[in-house]
Parts: structure tokens; sequence; C-alpha cells
């Protein structure tokens, strides 16, 4: 981590009212940070003649905070402490601290105020950023690795899908998450079709354009906020949707879209992604999220797709983004909701660098029997030194429902730090289901800790204690 430094931040000084014995004045402070920072982080400093300082009566803050002075000499300091839940101000966003004095003849030019906010704001405590690890790529034993090829470990938030809930992903989210999440990842998850005709690939080409516009938008807001972040093409049940994604089976007839044609949809956008962004080192690609299929004569869901069906596809894409010179990291779906890794450890990607495979689970689910099989298939990856990076995991059932388990997802996350795998949790949303990390009355632009569900203060506790010690075998 690079040493800490106090950051000064834009002000604007007023005197507001005065009479002949007193002057009262007010500072504008505005966050010139690109990220949401702690108001109590922030220090207002005002120097003067000793004989005004002297004359010092009292100060306020136009926030939910005690605005709390110190006057000695030349120079009244003002720090700011929250009167319950912590107070976080935006990017561009301003608040006034308010002060006045027993004298009556002063002006703005008697004073000189400076704000900043203290030391280490804006970095992730105990976490490593792009500004500080720079570009990733994986190592020969299989972990992620920063440009200094030391081993790195990723941890944040996925949004949910973008077209329901994207108001989630903006400038005050992307602050929140290392300052409510110890976080420095965040997942832009695209669906590719829904059933509501909601994903990129039910929209015409004009729609798509203005969905990789949004998209981009989001990331440079990840950017700004000195994130890594994962574009993620959301895969899931295309099939069912009309779309066939794998030529491996012959669905002729059966589909609007077929094999071929998708593969070009995403080699479009991955190589236009790629093309953008192959010198940021904020950014990962996620190609396929979870590779799974439905056919008329089976249940919805049924997990058919094998690492065999999808493996050729998914080099095909590879090798267009790779064509661009773009060395981003890449993230690959596995076949059955991304979690048979057991079916790459046989054959694996090769000739391509900088690639991982994606494991997803729910700790409710798939740490008790009949889910155990699950992170025993994570344990032979490790044991085979395969790349593995856990894009989507949730504290609940895969339905998202069935309540919070704490005890399971301490038992995976300890598992996952023990071996320096990466993860994101499932999901930066409101919406009324038991994973979501926000409660139903959270709103996009103002959410706090206080706006968190009992999944998202499960995940902040958790990502801040980066529990270890492989806790969740000795559960099991």
């Amino acid at each position: 981590m690079p040493s800490k430094t106090n950051t000064p931040l834009a002000t604007s000084v007023d005197v507001t009212n005065q009479s002949d014995d007193w002057t009262l004045f007010e500072v504008t402070v505005t966050n010139t940070l690109a990220t949401a920072l702690d108001a109590e982080t922030c220090t207002l400093e005002v120097e003067a003649d000793e004989a005004v300082i002297a004359t010092f009566k009292s100060a306020w803050v136009t926030l939910e905070m005690e605005a709390i002075p110190s006057a000695s000499g030349t120079t009244l300091t003002i720090t700011l402490q929250a009167e319950d839940a912590p107070v976080f101000i935006d990017p561009g966003d301003t608040f006034v601290i308010g002060f006045d004095f027993e004298t009556g003849d002063l002006t703005a030019d008697d004073l000189t105020c400076t704000a900043w906010v203290d030391e280490g704001q804006g970095e992730i405590p105990g976490m490593d950023t792009p500004s500080t690890r720079g570009a990733l790529s994986v190592g020969t034993d299989g972990r992620l690795k920063g440009e200094d090829d030391l081993d790195i470990q990723l941890l944040g938030i996925s949004s949910h899908g973008y077209t329901w809930y994207g108001d989630f992903l903006n400038p005050h989210t992307m602050g929140q998450i290392p300052s409510v999440f110890n976080g420095n990842l965040v997942r832009v998850a695209m669906y590719t079709a829904t059933d509501d005709n909601m994903g990129y690939l039910d929209f015409t080409d004009g729609g798509q354009d203005n969905l990789r516009d949004e998209i981009k938008a989001r990331v440079q807001e990840a950017i700004d906020a000195d994130l890594y972040v994962i574009i993620d093409w959301h895969l899931l049940y295309d099939f069912t949707y009309g779309f066939q994604p794998f030529p491996s089976r012959d669905f002729s007839g059966t589909v609007e879209m077929g094999p071929e044609e998708w593969k070009s949809h995403a080699i479009d956008f991955f190589q236009d992604m790629a093309e953008t962004y192959q010198d940021t080192p904020n950014v990962l690609f996620e190609i396929c999220n979870e590779p799974n299929y439905s056919t008329p004569e089976n249940s919805p869901g049924s997990p058919l797709y094998t690492w065999e069906d999808m493996k050729e596809t998914a080099e095909e894409i590879i090798s267009a983004i790779r064509d661009t010179g773009a060395q981003n990291v890449i993230l690959v779906g596995t076949p059955e909701w991304c979690q048979r890794l057991d079916q790459v450890i046989e054959a694996p990607i090769s000739g391509q660098d900088n690639i991982m495979y994606a494991l997803h689970f729910y700790a409710k689910e798939h740490l008790p029997e009949p889910g155990q099989h699950v992170f025993n298939m994570f344990l032979a990856a490790m044991a085979e030194g395969l790349p593995v990076f856990v894009t989507e995991f949730g504290t609940t059932m895969a339905s998202g429902n069935g309540g919070v388990s704490q005890g399971d997802t301490e038992g995976w996350l300890s598992a996952l730090n023990d071996n320096m795998v990466s993860y994101a949790n499932w999901s930066l949303s409101n919406k009324a289901e038991d994973s979501a990390a926000l409660a139903t009355t959270a709103e996009a632009d103002t959410w706090g800790e206080d706006d968190l569900s009992t999944s998202g203060e499960t995940i902040a506790g958790l990502f801040k204690d980066k529990p270890s010690g492989s806790k969740l075998m000795q559960a099991v």
C-alpha cells in the first residue's frame, strides 16, 4: 500500500451574518474525490491571527453530525462526528461547516481555510487497488497476480441483472463498496437473454449499442473509484429464451438464434470491450456466466451442457479478445451453474495466458449435503492448481431465498481466503429476496450501512474480518 497522505478538498468561505461584536462564517466543502467519502474523515483547519482565534465561539455542520472544534494559537481545527450512522458525501456534492467569532469586523480575507480527507481515505484498508497493484495476470501456480507478480485477492459484489437493477451501479455505490464492504471489486452483470426480453440479445442493434454505452459508463465509474471491475456476459438459460449458444446439440428450427449467430454477437461485444479496455488494468472479462440449457423435453434448468460442449466456443471468444492485443484476465464459465470444475481439470484451455475458471456457490445449499460435492470439486481444483475465480456466491440457497447462513458463508470464505481465491457476492440490489445485499427500502443513490439486508450485513462483516483457517473443512 502507498504511504498515507492528506487529500485536500475544495472550499469556499463566506461571511453570512455579522454585527458589531460577532461574525458568522460558512465554509462550503466539496468532495473533489472520485469516490464517496465518509464525512467523519474530513477536517477543516482555519488559520487566523491569534487574537481572532481567541474569540472563537461555536461551530456546526449541515449534516446529521456534531462539529467538534479545537482552538489553539493561530489555528481552529474542526472535525466531524456522526450522531448515528456514517454520513457519506458523493463525488461533487457539498456540505457546509459554520463557525463564529466574537469579533465584528472580520472578512473572508482574514481567514485561511483548508479542508482535507484524513490519512488513508480513498484507499481500501488492507486491500489492493488498480492504482497500487496495477494490471492483473494469472501465475503458473493458478493464482491471480498483481503487476508485481505477487498474489492478489479481489473481493466485492456483483450487480443483479443490469437492465433490472442497473440504477444501483453509480458513483455513490462505487464509493460505498470499499467503505461499507471493504471491497475492491464490482461485477457488472449484463444478462444476454431474459423472459421479459430485457437481455442484450433481445434488443435490436440500436438497443445493443445503447446498452454497451451504459455498461461502459458504469465501468468508467468503477475505474474512477479505483476498483477492479468484471464485465459479465451473463449467459444463463439462453436456450430457454430462444437462443442456442453452443453447436453441440442440434435444435434446428426450435430456436430464434443459432450458435453461430450467438457466438458472433459475443465475439463482437468482447472485441469492442477489449479494444476499449486493453490498456486499462481495472477490467476483467467474464465471457459466459452459467452455460446451462433446457430442452422442450426437459424441465427448465436441466444442466445438460458439458465442458466439452462449450470449450471450443469459449476458445474462439478468447482468441477474438486476444487478437485485439488485450491481455486482460478472462473468466470462463463452467457447466452446471459454474460448479463442475472437475470437468475442466480433465481438459483445461491450453495455449492461452491469463485464463481463470468461474466457480459459483450458494453457501446454505452447497455446504451441507447434498451440496457438499461443490466444495469437494473446489478442493480438487485447488490441489491441481486450477485457476479459479468465484464470480458469484450467495449466503442463501441457490434460489436466492431460504434464509441466510452466516456459518456456512464464513466456512466457504475462510477456504477461499486460505487459497487466495477472489470472490464477488450476489447481489447488489434491493430485490425482495434473501440474497440481496440491500433492504427493499434502500435507494440507489443514498444507501448506506443502515440499508443493508441480513445478507448484506453478513458479507460486510465477513469481508472486513477475512476469516481463515479452513473453518469450512472443520465444519464438515
